[in-house]
């Protein structure tokens, strides 16, 4: 979700090894390094929660790393409640990034807990860390707010009904307006057609599919594996009578019979809950964009295995 392909790819490919409170010989403790057995590739996260900065911090960091990896095969994030900023003495000069409690890590639990649903132990561990992360983050106030709207939806019941009863007319309006109508002008423009499936508005597990066609027998296709518009992921499905042996594409990862090129959940909004369709709704079309791009990296890819 926050590195880029080429050191990820390098690191799980790899046989990855994670170390915290990483001792360097001269530039300090690193809370945790993420890198491959080879020592070639790493991940270096400062873990900064109610703390200051440690003087030149990460420029030691920066200094460790440069003489033990070669430049572009290591990358610094700078890990924090909310994303802020590394004060200006730990990091001036210095290339990191800036990652959040609040955002990149309560989404990727959000996905390590859907892919986690046939495992009992792992999942119900995972949903008390994100709970503990709520609550650090602040995010655990959304349950105070709801009782505050209640309450104002208590003084005035009969403009709440009006409101709760317009619900699924207004979802519909945001999916067709705001996703359907750009996703289909995409799919246009790539010469592809562009398919929702009949029951889509049904909210039923596996009924909401959204496919691009590429040609007969051959599509990506983006469906829902949970009721109500929850859990959306991503494959490339091929039905046609000379269909190539089963290959992941780089993109995409478990794969079966009926995804023979692979699949994965939406890293961006996997759920269409009510308040991520207000974030679609005004996010200038970012998700679809994001969509968009997805499409595009798996078309070159299918093109790049001669499977199109």
């Amino acid at each position: 979700m926050v590195v880029d392909d080429k050191i990820c790819s390098r690191i799980i490919n790899g046989n990855p090894e994670v170390v915290t409170e990483y001792v360097t010989p001269e530039d300090g403790r690193i809370d945790i390094i993420i890198q491959d057995r080879s020592k070639s590739f790493a991940v270096i996260i400062e873990n900064k929660i109610y703390a200051a900065d440690q003087d030149s911090q990460l420029k030691r960091y920066a200094h460790f790393a440069s003489n033990q990896y070669k430049e572009g095969e290591f990358k610094i994030l700078y890990l924090t409640l909310d994303g802020s900023e590394a004060s200006e003495q730990s990091a001036e000069g210095v290339d990191y990034s800036r990652i959040s409690y609040s955002y990149e890590i309560r989404n990727w639990l959000s996905q390590c807990i859907s892919l986690s649903a046939t495992k009992p132990l792992i999942r119900e561990t995972l949903v008390q860390y994100k709970n503990h992360i709520d609550k650090l983050t602040g995010c655990d106030m959304e349950n105070k707010s709801e009782k505050e709207i209640v309450a104002a939806m208590m003084r005035a019941p009969a403009a709440a009904g009006i409101i709760i009863s317009a619900q699924s007319a207004w979802e519909r309006e945001i999916v067709e307006s705001k996703l359907f109508e750009p996703l289909r002008s995409f799919a246009e423009e790539r010469c592809l057609t562009f398919e929702i499936s009949p029951a889509f508005f049904s909210k039923k597990a596996w009924a909401s599919k959204i496919s691009f066609i590429i040609t007969d027998g051959l599509k990506i296709q983006i469906e829902n594996n949970a009721s109500n518009w929850r859990s959306f992921y991503c494959g490339v499905i091929d039905t046609r009578q000379d269909k190539r042996p089963m290959s992941t594409l780089p993109s995409l990862s478990g794969y079966n019979e009926s995804w023979r090129y692979g699949w994965k959940f939406l890293e961006m909004h996997p759920d269409w809950t009510v308040n991520d369709l207000a974030i679609i709704a005004e996010d200038d079309g970012e998700f679809v964009r994001y969509i968009c791009t997805l499409v595009d990296q798996l078309m070159r890819e299918l093109q790049d295995k001669n499977i199109i």
